[in-house]
C-alpha cells in the first residue's frame, strides 16, 4: 500500500469517528444542553457540545479523498455549523428552540448516514484492494505448491500402477494350478520310453525303492 493511501485511510477514519461522536453527542445530550440553555440562558456549554476535529483538518488533507466523500463532509458539517449558529444567536422561546433543534437533528441524521456510507465504501475499497493483493500472492504460492504435490502424486501413482499381484505376494490359484499342470506335462515329455514302462524309476530316471529288488525278491515279500 502506498504512503498516500495509508494517510488517506487514517484521515477518513478520523473523520468517520468524529462525525459519529458529534452526532451522538447532539442526539443523546439534547435534553441536557437545551435545559441548561432555557434555564440559565447561557451558551457557554455549546462549545463542548459542538467540539469537533473537522476544524483542524486542512483542504490538503482531503486531496486524496473521493469527491463523494468531500461533498458529503461539506453538507454534514455545514448543517452542524447552521445548528451551532442558531443556538448561539437565537432569541426564540424554549419551545421553539426545542422544535428547531429536533428539525436540525432529523436533517443531520440523513446527512450523517450518507457520509458514513461514502466513507465506509472508500475504506472498504482500500481493504479489498489490499486483500486482493494478498490473495493473489497466496494463490500463486498455493498453485506452486499444488503443482509440486500433483507431480509427487503422479509419480506415486505411476509406481503404484506397476505393483502387480506377484509383487504384492498375492497368488492367483487358477494360474498356480495351470502352472503345475504345465510342469507335469513338461516332465512327462522329457521321460524316456524305458522310464514310462518301468514303475521302478522316478521322473528323473533314478531307481526307486522297488527298483532295488528283483522280481523273485518281490515274490518272497508276498
Amino acid at each position: 500500500m502506498e504512503r498516500e493511501e495509508i494517510y488517506t485511510r487514517r484521515i477518513l477514519t478520523i473523520l468517520k469517528l468524529d462525525a459519529e461522536r458529534l452526532y451522538t453527542r447532539l442526539k443523546e445530550r439534547e435534553v441536557e444542553y437545551l435545559h441548561i440553555f432555557s434555564q440559565k440562558r447561557t451558551r457557554d456549554h455549546f462549545k463542548e457540545v459542538f467540539k469537533s476535529r473537522y476544524d483542524l483538518i486542512s483542504p490538503s488533507d482531503l486531496k486524496f479523498c473521493s469527491e463523494d466523500v468531500i461533498m458529503a463532509l461539506e453538507a454534514y458539517y455545514r448543517k452542524i455549523d447552521d445548528m451551532r449558529w442558531y443556538l448561539y444567536h437565537t432569541e426564540d422561546m424554549p419551545v421553539s428552540v426545542d422544535d428547531n433543534v429536533r428539525m436540525f437533528l432529523r436533517e443531520l441524521k440523513a446527512l450523517y448516514n450518507t457520509l458514513s456510507l461514502f466513507i465506509n465504501a472508500e475504506l472498504q475499497i482500500g481493504e479489498e484492494e489490499e486483500s486482493s493483493e494478498h490473495e493473489f500472492s497466496q494463490e500463486y504460492n498455493f498453485e506452486t505448491t499444488d503443482d509440486e504435490t500433483v507431480g509427487d502424486f503422479t509419480s506415486t501413482s505411476f509406481n503404484i500402477e506397476f505393483h502387480t499381484e506377484e509383487d504384492s505376494g498375492l497368488v492367483d490359484i487358477e494360474s498356480l494350478e495351470f502352472g503345475i499342470e504345465e510342469d507335469v506335462k513338461e516332465e512327462i515329455e522329457t521321460m524316456t520310453e524305458e522310464d514310462k514302462r518301468s514303475p521302478t524309476k522316478n521322473l528323473n530316471g533314478e531307481d526307486t525303492l522297488l527298483g532295488l529288488f528283483n522280481k523273485d525278491d518281490l515274490k518272497d515279500l508276498k
